[in-house]
């Protein structure tokens, strides 16, 4: 029983096309009133290009790529790690967390005071961020050099090698993307690990 040629067109006709699709802009969720975070700041530790949207935008923050809190206040902190909201900005963040949603902290204030804190209250505040963790809430994280995140929805064994051509060790791909089986063996024999979002 041979293939069948139509379905076989189909599929190749189904490859392309999300090849050549263009990649979708990285969409950044900023967790404050535009008027209260430092947008430019913020635009130089993202993706280039990337759309961000602020809480005031008028705009839904569902779909984003990511979502990201610029300071993490001690007082805000404090509350969250007991489950209530200091202001309106904590409560979005409180019901994004309870939508089982992971916020990226850019600053936590507590940071700050790590030389002049006495140890026991400076340990408190490290004890709320491991509560927090488990809530959703981690540290910002930048893309490192040996890191590649890819928004792409097919990973090809020429995505892996431009990913190895630029020195990455590891290519992070969103939860729905597909990695081509020579995509797959490509990574694996030049130990480029892929990982999942």
């Amino acid at each position: 029983m041979g293939l069948d040629p139509t379905l076989v067109e189909q599929i190749i006709q189904k490859v392309l096309k999300e090849l050549s699709a263009p990649e979708p802009k990285t969409r950044i969720g900023v967790l404050a009133l535009r008027k209260d975070a430092d947008i430019a700041g913020l635009s130089g530790l993202l993706p280039q290009g990337a759309e961000l949207v602020c809480l005031d935008d008028g705009s839904s923050l569902e779909g984003a790529d990511r979502l990201i809190l610029p300071t993490l206040t001690c007082n805000a902190m404090a509350d969250l790690a007991i489950g209530r909201a200091s202001d309106s900005v904590m409560e979005s963040v409180l019901a994004l967390l309870l939508a089982g949603q992971t916020v990226e902290v850019l600053d936590f204030q507590y940071l700050g005071y790590e030389k002049t804190a006495p140890h026991a209250l400076y340990d408190l505040y490290v004890s709320h961020e491991k509560t927090l963790s488990g809530f959703g809430i981690k540290r910002f994280e930048t893309e490192t050099e040996d890191t590649l995140v890819s928004r792409k929805r097919l990973i090809t064994e020429k995505d892996v090698a431009e990913a190895l051509a630029k020195g990455a060790k590891q290519i992070k791909a969103g939860a729905k993307a597909v990695v081509t089986p020579l995509g797959a063996d490509f990574a694996r024999n030049h130990d480029i690990e892929i990982t999942r979002e």
